[in-house]
């Protein structure tokens, strides 16, 4: 039952050091403003695990980026 224990925890804190690496990784992102302007971003989209390019509408965008697709996964992917 101890062994099982250990087991258990060793998973746990294991997943909680990775998911603090990746904390960037999957956050929301969204446009900001009523402008109609088109931005161009390279997000991480966790459920599909790849990084992509994505186009979001307003003045600014708000959220976590990456400078290119190679950046994204060599930080997001499993």
């Amino acid at each position: 039952m101890q062994l099982l224990s250990f087991i258990f925890q060793t998973f746990c804190l294991f997943g909680c050091i990775l998911a603090l690496s990746n904390a960037n990784c999957g956050a929301k992102y969204r446009g900001v403003g009523l402008c109609k302007m088109l931005i161009t971003k390279v997000v991480y989209i966790p459920s599909e695990n790849i990084c992509k390019r994505v186009h979001i509408t307003g003045c600014s965008a708000d959220g976590t980026f990456f400078k290119s697709i190679k950046a994204c996964e060599a930080k997001c992917l499993r």
